[in-house]
């Protein structure tokens, strides 16, 4: 049975044609990049933070020692 837009008991998604729209055909969203917006100035593998590179015992204590002597200084 076909309805006249705006009749009574007419689906609502009939354009004024009385053509029911096939919404399957109207694609989903496109997907979304996973890229960063910018790159950060401290990112892994850079010349600030290259890869494996850690302290050693020693240093990480004296670094803590200095800023321990420093806020008790002032």
């Amino acid at each position: 049975m076909r309805y006249r837009a705006g009749q009574a008991g007419a689906p609502h998604h009939t354009n004024h044609e009385g053509i029911t729209m096939d919404y399957g055909k109207s694609g989903v969203a496109p997907k979304g990049k996973n890229a960063p917006r910018h790159t950060e100035h401290n990112a892994k593998g850079t010349e600030q933070n290259p890869f494996g590179a850690r302290f050693t015992k020693a240093e990480l204590l004296a670094r803590m020692k200095a800023a321990a002597e420093a806020k008790k200084k002032g």
